[in-house]
C-alpha cells in the first residue's frame, strides 16, 4: 500500500498540526498495513526540505513500523507535477533526499518515478546518468486512456502497448547503467488503472477487472517486481466512475475490480 495519494504527495507535511485529523496519518497507516499484511512504501515531499523526509524516516525507523520502500517526489517528470524541473535539477535534489534518508536508516531503499514511452526531456536516461548510483528502485505509472475517450477495446489491447514500453524502459536503463545494475533495480509500477483522470462508468465495470487481471499478468511476465493498483479509496471526481477498488463514499462497497486480488 503506497501512501499519501499521488500528486497530493508533493504538498503533504507529514507532521504539521494543521493536517485534517480526519485523514489517515502514518500512524494509521502503518495499522491498516499491518491489519492487511500489506508492504508500505511511502511518498515523500519532493518541494520540502530533506530534513522533513529524514525526519519521517526517523520516526517509522524508531517505532520500528518496517517502512523499507520510499520515493522521491511523484511524477516529477510530468509538467503538472507541483515541483517539476529540468531532469538534473530533479536529479541533484534526489541526490540530497536519498543522502539525508540513508543517513537516518541505510536499510531502506529510495524510488525515483520515471515515464513509461518516450519523453521529451529524455527523463530517464538524464536522471539516471546524474544520479543512477543513488537508485535503488524505479517506478511508472500506468493509464493508458484519455479521460472522456474510454473504449472497452482500446483498453483490453493496452495491456500489450504496456509489455513493449516495459521492455524499451528496461532496455534503456540498461543501456545506462549496464544490465548487471539494471537486474538489481526494483521496478515498481505505483499506479495504474484505466484513464488518466476524471474516471468514467468504464472504471466501475466488469471490462475494468478483466484489464487489472490481465495488467497483473502481464506485469508479472515483464518482470514489475511490484505494482500498486490506484485505488483503494479515491474522492477524485468522478464521471459516474470511481478509481477505487472499494466505493469512495463511505460503504465500501466491493467494485469488479477488487474480486480480481483474491481471486488471484
Amino acid at each position: 500500500l503506497k501512501y499519501p495519494g499521488g500528486n497530493d504527495a508533493d504538498s503533504y507535511i507529514w507532521n504539521s498540526p494543521a493536517n485534517n485529523p480526519t485523514e489517515m496519518n502514518t500512524d494509521e497507516y502503518i495499522a491498516l498495513c499491518r491489519a492487511v499484511g500489506a508492504e508500505p512504501f511511502i511518498t515523500i515531499n519532493f518541494n520540502a526540505p530533506p530534513s522533513l523526509a529524514a525526519e519521517w524516516v526517523k520516526y517509522c525507523k524508531d517505532r520500528e513500523y518496517g517502512v523499507k520502500y520510499w520515493e522521491v517526489g511523484d511524477e516529477q517528470w510530468g509538467t503538472w507535477a507541483k515541483g517539476h524541473a529540468p531532469p538534473e535539477v530533479y536529479a541533484k535534489k534526489y541526490v540530497s533526499f536519498v543522502q539525508a534518508m540513508k543517513a537516518v536508516d541505510p536499510s531502506i531503499k529510495v524510488a525515483t518515478n520515471v515515464p513509461l514511452g518516450p519523453h521529451p526531456e529524455q527523463w530517464t536516461t538524464r536522471v539516471l546518468k546524474a544520479a543512477g548510483e543513488f537508485v535503488d528502485m524505479l517506478t511508472v505509472t500506468y493509464y493508458p486512456q484519455q479521460w472522456g475517450k474510454e473504449n472497452d477495446d482500446t483498453l483490453l489491447a493496452s495491456t500489450a502497448q504496456y509489455g513493449r514500453l516495459f521492455t524499451d524502459l528496461r532496455r534503456e536503463v540498461e543501456g545506462v547503467v549496464g544490465k548487471t545494475r539494471a537486474d538489481s533495480l526494483l521496478f515498481v509500477d505505483v499506479g495504474y488503472n484505466s484513464v488518466n483522470h476524471s474516471p468514467g462508468p468504464q472504471t466501475v465495470q466488469m471490462v475494468n477487472a478483466l484489464w487489472v487481471a490481465d495488467m497483473i499478468g502481464t506485469m508479472a511476465n515483464t518482470g514489475t517486481d511490484v505494482a500498486c493498483y490506484w485505488a483503494v479509496h479515491n474522492a477524485f471526481p468522478p464521471r459516474g466512475g470511481d478509481y477505487g477498488y472499494l466505493s469512495s463514499e463511505g460503504s465500501n462497497t466491493p467494485h469488479y475490480s477488487y474480486f480480481v486480488f483474491p481471486m488471484l
